[in-house]
């Protein structure tokens, strides 16, 4: 079975704007003016308006489909190649340009390579970028992509996809993950049943996951170095843009690139070596010339890219466990909160009373206010049962994210950095060490011992709760007979007094878990927004909000229940409280924090001591205390959430397993002497570039270069085809010697050649030959030893297929023609709407 990719425009016009499907005109009418008006109030632009510019100027969609061939060719998938988003917003009068330079397949043939090139223009000013895309031929997926801002775009690429040799030393690291029980799969809860009437809406994360963000080449993940699967076959991705000869193993990790003197025409590789086709023209006279490049692999490179998947597959789940601990803690626990907030600032103000006191005279002397028996007689049971059930499902997720999630992923991490630490010890081997690499492992260590602290944290604001709603309903019974005139039995009492006392006197957010989890990422971070009281008081119609305006900027529509001291995380300024109400308490805090601040080294202050381990996990009581005493249980000199912490990890890790990765240098040598091109060369462009209308003068709509193919016919010997005006050239490079040596020969053709390619033992033209005064496309094949039946025509062998769809044009400008690696050849028509199949004779192949 031949498979066949196909890349194509799409200049089909934009769909109206329309409304969900089954809604009638009346009702999309209706949608779009609420649309409208819910943008006015919101103070921004409705993109869903009639008339309105939608935004970036585009060029035409660019489309990659598989085609299966045989006896019914089929179309596989057919998919928009998206290029990745920009690191910022960009503004509604920016313009972007895409151009497809090339593809690749993998030597499996179940992955498929697309290099594209981005040019974005904002304020005239241009921005340039490259990327790789790797698809999966199953499904057409995107597995991965790599982004490379630059300063200049290329214009053209040559691509070659290589198998290596399986060469990876042993790993003692990657068997014990192996041996290891496998990390538990992290879940979206966001899509679980209520089991009540009246839940809360539907909570979703505002984004994706960190560990999707490797897909569209953003986030810090996609900066680490990995394999797409661990186990996969070892292959090397070669790109040639320039001067510049780019490399991924697997397609996936980044190794050094080689800079040659002059730009590459075409590229063929086998295992360890590279010979590239340059151009070495002079003043007016073309010179072309064979370079020699040994490929930056080795075993070693394979060893350290497997630690740096293995690695970045334990970060991508704790990045996911963490980010949906932040979720479950803003989406559940603090919206609840807030809402008993609420209903005790609205007691407060309408009684006049200290509501605080009220709570703890009520629970100290069984005398309850008015104030207090307003609201034990407002809240009836099934809202009681709905935030009760909200608070405690958010911290029994999170506690279940940090203990099966955090904690091994930090464990396996550590793992996996002991032996990248052992193996840059052997300098003689390895890449040297970087002196990052202990720092890292500090502060992966801090993350492992705030998860557990986390863990415990939220075991002790399970236990409070639930002894403080045993409380409230008990309290809610004792009231109801006392009105009815029942003689009160003796209480019983089954709960902790003190735990609620102190809850009560505390509020109902921990402190520790909202700087850990919470919303403000800075000390100084300000927070706008609130939930009023009366979007909480109905729990049974929460469901009815809009979900995109309660999801959208979740983190700034929160807004504490208290204002906490401030508290300085300088390293040289201490830990410091309001100076307005010092206590001797606080300021025995200050002094302890300048004395170990005096003592410690700078570079020192963001690592734990054993004191301050101590103080995290045994705490002297069940809560810190009262509101305005309390601190975020946050070790000094660091004031970031547990998600940013991971973030940090992330990034150092991808500095330093980048930076080794690429640690080597490879350098060109050039074989021979160049040689002079008599000729003019066949040139045109294999690049599919989608240009808006108007477009500024940077970005290029079209760009000619020379026709080269190239391939390996074996691990030391390659070819590169050139086509001139009237003849066909070949260099034939032998690498078996140390000083590389090229032969080339010449074939005249008497018909006018359109393209060609070249397989390790056929060479395949598409030309045009004249016969009674009438011009038909032949495809002309024969081997590379055999010159003489440079002649011989090949018919095709295949109904032709219908392809593109009639508003669609093809990759190039001409005709093209392509071979597989069984020798069968693919041609475009001159109509650029079918595609021919040629199959050369047995005896050829």
């Amino acid at each position: 079975m031949e498979l066949v990719a196909l890349l194509s425009q799409d200049n089909a016009p934009p769909a109206p704007i329309t409304g969900p499907p089954g809604l009638t005109p009346a009702q999309i009418a209706m949608r779009q003016r609420m649309l409208a008006m819910q943008a006015r109030r919101m103070g921004v632009a409705n993109p869903a308006a009639t008339g309105q510019v939608q935004g970036v100027r585009r060029g035409p969609s660019i489309r990659l489909c598989i085609w299966r061939l045989g006896s019914a060719p089929s179309s596989v998938w057919d998919v928009t190649i998206q290029p990745p988003p920009p690191p910022a917003p960009l503004p509604r009068d920016a313009v972007e340009s895409v151009s497809v330079l090339g593809l690749c397949w993998s030597p499996d043939g179940e992955r498929l390579a697309v290099r594209i090139s981005i040019t974005r223009v904002v304020h005239n000013t241009p921005q340039h970028g490259t990327a790789l895309l790797t698809y999966s031929v199953f499904d057409g997926a995107v597995l991965h992509t790599l982004y490379t801002p630059c300063s200049d775009a290329p214009l053209h690429c040559a691509m070659q996809w290589i198998p290596l040799p399986n060469c990876s030393p042993k790993s003692q690291a990657l068997d014990m993950l192996a041996h290891l029980a496998p990390l538990m799969p992290i879940q979206d809860f966001s899509g679980e049943k209520s089991r009540w009437v009246g839940s809360t809406q539907r909570h979703k994360p505002a984004g994706e996951p960190p560990s999707a963000d490797r897909v569209h080449g953003k986030g810090v993940l996609a900066s680490v170095p990995v394999f797409l699967a661990n186990d996969e076959p070892i292959s090397l991705l070669l790109c040639a843009e320039d001067c510049m000869l780019h490399a991924w193993l697997n397609g996936s990790v980044p190794l050094a690139s080689t800079h040659t003197s002059h730009r590459i025409l075409s590229v063929a590789a086998s295992e360890g070596h590279a010979s590239v086709l340059v151009d070495a023209s002079r003043h007016t006279s073309t010179f072309l010339q064979i370079e020699h490049i040994p490929l930056p692999w080795d075993a070693t490179t394979v060893h350290l890219a497997r630690l740096s998947t293995a690695f970045s597959t334990c970060l991508a789940h704790a990045l996911d466990a963490a980010f949906y601990a932040s979720h479950a803690w803003t989406s559940y626990v603090r919206p609840r909160a807030s809402e008993w907030h609420d209903y005790w600032d609205d007691l407060a103000r309408k009684h006049g009373v200290d509501i605080v006191m009220e709570w703890m005279t009520l629970l100290t002397t069984a005398h309850a206010s008015p104030a207090c028996e307003q609201l034990l007689a407002q809240l009836t049971e099934g809202t009681m049962i709905a935030m009760e059930t909200d608070m405690k499902r958010g911290l029994k997720w999170i506690r279940r994210l940090a203990s099966t999630g955090i904690v091994p992923a930090c464990e396996r991490m550590l793992i996996v950095l002991n032996e990248w630490h052992g193996c840059t010890a052997w300098s003689t081997r390895y890449p040297p060490g970087s002196p990052q690499l202990a720092p890292l492992m500090k502060n992966i260590q801090s993350c492992h011992g705030v998860a557990l602290a986390l863990h415990e944290q939220v075991e002790r604001e399970l236990l409070a709760l639930d002894e403080f709603y045993k409380w409230w309903r008990m309290e809610q019974d004792r009231q109801e007979r006392l009105k009815c005139g029942d003689i009160s039995p003796a209480v019983v009492v089954h709960h902790d007094t003190l735990s609620v006392l102190e809850l009560c006197q505390r509020g109902f957010i921990a402190p520790e878990l909202d700087a850990l989890l919470g919303v403000p990422s800075t000390p100084t971070a300000s927070v706008h927004g609130s939930r009023g009281a009366s979007a909480a008081n109905d729990s049974s119609n929460n469901g009815d909000v809009d979900e995109d305006e309660s999801q959208s900027n979740v983190h700034a529509n929160i807004e504490p229940l208290f204002q906490l001291p401030t508290v300085s995380y300088d390293s040289e300024a201490g830990i410091g409280f309001d100076p307005c109400a010092p206590t001797a308490h606080s300021l025995a805090t200050v002094e302890e924090a300048l004395a170990w601040l005096d003592t410690d080294p700078p570079l020192c202050a963001t690592h734990p001591t054993d004191d301050q381990w101590r103080y995290v996990f045994h705490s002297p009581m069940l809560f810190p205390g009262p509101a305005s005493t309390c601190r975020p249980r946050a070790l000094p000199g660091d004031a970031c959430t547990l998600l940013e912490r991971f973030e940090h990890v992330g990034a150092e890790a991808a500095r330093i397993m980048s930076g080794a990765l690429m640690h080597t240098n490879v350098e060109s040598r050039p074989c021979g002497d160049a040689w002079s091109v008599p000729s003019t060369l066949l040139q045109r462009d294999d690049a599919l570039r989608s240009v808006p209308s108007d477009s500024p003068s940077s970005i290029v709509a079209h760009s000619q270069r020379p026709v080269t193919r190239a391939c390996a016919r074996s691990a030391r010997a390659h070819v590169h085809m050139y086509i001139c005006d009237s003849q066909v050239c070949t260099a034939h490079v032998n690498l078996s010697s140390m000083s590389c040596c090229v032969q080339t020969t010449q074939v005249p053709l008497p018909h006018r050649v359109l393209d060609g390619a070249v397989t390790p033992q056929l060479v395949h033209l598409l030309y045009q030959a004249s016969r009674d005064d009438e011009e038909t496309t032949r495809v002309g094949v024969w081997h590379l030893t055999d010159a003489a039946a440079a002649s011989t025509a090949v018919p095709a062998t295949t109904t032709p297929l219908s392809w593109p769809p009639s508003h669609a044009t093809t990759k190039s400008y001409g005709s093209s023609v392509a071979a597989s690696a069984r020798g069968t050849s693919f041609a475009v028509s001159m109509d650029r709407r079918t595609l021919s199949t040629y199959k050369p004779p047995v005896h050829m192949c």
